[in-house]
């Protein structure tokens, strides 16, 4: 811990690996990335160029199409999530906190070709718990999902639409039940070519643009 809160640049970093922009970055979702060179020797750690402001998620996604890479940061304190976006360069272009998050455990996120999609479950910050990770499950904390339009460039931030995934399980049924909506050897897809529950939100989403 520092005076200003959390040291993010201290990490173990042993999460995951990517390789972005020419960069290799050792990723743990609770601190900055850590750059490695060609040897696996440690450079430091990375917060682009000054632009990354929070811890970064060990699981970012690139867009195989743009050579994007989206990616968030979460806390279990104010701001409660932030969405970035770098360019193909390395460069971030977009960031925003996502207004409607709270302090519940966020450990992945999807993509889709126009919307980011955000997963809250039911564990959450609990600074009651003294196992060395400050988070457990409450009733009280609803499951939900948060779908945005995605940020690219430098579009301005959009709101989280939120809904309670028990409200969609019965249309969820209906979609793995239909007709060519399951691949042999491979997940549940939809007309678009997305797991149905992607499918679902990506539609919601932009039918309120």
């Amino acid at each position: 811990m520092t005076e200003h809160g959390p040291d993010l640049t201290a990490s173990t970093a042993g999460t995951h690996v990517i390789e972005h922009a020419g960069r290799l970055l050792a990723l743990c979702e609770a601190n900055y990335p850590f750059e490695l060179d060609q040897d696996l020797e440690t450079v430091g750690a990375y917060d682009f160029d000054g632009k990354l402001r929070t811890a970064m998620t060990a699981h970012p996604k690139e867009d195989p199409l743009t050579g994007e890479l989206h990616f968030f940061g979460s806390s279990p304190f104010p701001p409660y999530l932030v969405y970035y976006v770098a360019d193909a360069k390395g460069e971030i272009v977009h960031s925003a906190e996502v207004r409607g998050a709270t302090a519940s455990l966020k450990h992945d996120f999807a993509i889709t070709r126009g919307h980011v999609v955000f997963v809250e479950g039911n564990v959450t910050f609990d600074p009651a718990d003294h196992s060395g990770i400050p988070y457990a499950w409450s009733d009280r904390q609803p499951s939900r999902i948060g779908v945005m339009p995605r940020g690219e460039g430098r579009r301005p931030a959009h709101p989280l639409v939120l809904r309670r995934t028990g409200q969609h399980a019965a249309r969820l049924q209906r979609l793995r039940g239909r007709p060519g909506a399951h691949r042999p050897g491979g997940p549940h897809r939809g007309p678009r070519g997305l797991p149905p529950l992607l499918e679902l939100v990506d539609r919601r989403a932009r039918a309120r643009q």
